[in-house]
């Protein structure tokens, strides 16, 4: 088996077995070894950070653990999850491992909640199951009667963020919590949920039918009117007041497939102000909240429209001569 680097990204367990069986086969720890070793050689040859927030000598230290651990074989599900925290220990939020293909369905179905958690609890901002039985603002205790809490904490070792960001980490092991339960456990038709209910005094447990993000996409939106958000919505808030609301939940917004400039945003974005402009908008809020990035140039078109001052907006992008075609694939 190889691990192969595209865009900072590691593609581990390459060989062609199915998602759903692959937690069952077994894999020698010889090879869980060569793998290891691979990792560590394509970090030292194509990452620029690798051992800027975590020494070297603590990541070598891992590899040992994790081979300490198994000292005959180990499952290619727990081999997938030990290659990724080990990644996900280097500290880098942009560098992540992603199971191949093959080891994933067409189109996967996951657990139809979406979660918040208030300290240890977790409860149900969404649910967006064809069974509607499990209540918004529900607790949950348990899933597949795991404590969900222990399940958020495996998630947040699963998630590397830049010099550890505790932050960071809790908000991608809540908001993504169906996709690493997916990833861990691989897809089933249905998933087991202990829950209580507002005003219930006792938990009680129920298959939820896993679906797929299309149809939960359906299903939120006919549920929870004001649950998404459009990308560059523009929507007047108080016309007496002249206030308006701009969303730019993600810095990415294509015209097509070959708009390489993000054509899509700059047009949106000036649509948008060309509009509060025309409708006399005195205060315009815009909303950056859950927006995860996107192309850093359009930071640069946002900012043009908002700054008082000239202002010069500086961006640097470093790279090995011989990582060029691994990070910038033809």
């Amino acid at each position: 088996m190889k691990l192969t680097l595209r865009c900072l990204i590691l593609t581990v367990l390459s060989s062609g077995i199915s998602f759903f069986s692959f937690s069952q086969n077994k894999i020698s720890t010889a090879a869980l070894k060569a793998d290891l070793d691979l990792v560590k050689k394509t970090l030292i040859k194509h990452h620029m950070g690798f051992g800027y927030y975590e020494d070297t000598i603590t990541f070598n230290k891992n590899i040992e653990k994790i081979l300490q651990n198994y000292p005959d074989s180990i499952s290619q599900r727990q081999a997938y999850i030990e290659i990724t925290e080990l990644i996900a220990s280097i500290e880098d939020l942009h560098t992540s491992t992603r199971a191949p293909k093959s080891f994933s369905s067409k189109k996967p179905i996951t657990l139809p909640l979406i979660l918040r958690k208030f300290d240890q609890n977790f409860y149900v901002h969404y649910n967006i199951a064809a069974d509607s039985t499990i209540l918004r603002t529900a607790e949950i205790s348990k899933i597949e009667n795991m404590p969900v809490w222990d399940l958020y904490q495996d998630f947040r070792k699963m998630y590397g963020t830049d010099n550890n960001n505790p932050v960071s980490k809790d908000y991608y092991a809540e908001r993504a919590f169906s996709r690493y339960l997916y990833a861990q456990y691989g897809q089933t038709d249905s998933t087991l949920v202990t829950f209580k209910n507002p005003k219930d005094s006792v938990f009680r447990s129920i298959y939820l039918k896993n679906i797929t993000s299309k149809q939960s996409l359906k299903i939120l939106k006919s549920r929870y009117k004001n649950a998404t958000r459009q990308n560059l919505g523009y929507q007047v808030v108080d016309s007496t007041r002249h206030i308006a609301k701009l969303d730019i939940t993600s810095f990415m917004e294509k015209k097509g497939k070959f708009d390489f400039n993000q054509r899509g945003f700059k047009i949106k974005l000036k649509s948008a102000f060309k509009k509060a402009e025309s409708q006399k908008i005195e205060h315009l809020i815009v909303d950056l909240r859950a927006n995860g990035g996107g192309y850093i140039p359009n930071v640069g078109r946002l900012t043009s429209y908002v700054a008082k001052e000239p202002y010069a907006l500086t961006d640097s992008m470093i790279f090995k001569p011989k990582s060029y075609f691994k990070i910038f694939t033809p």
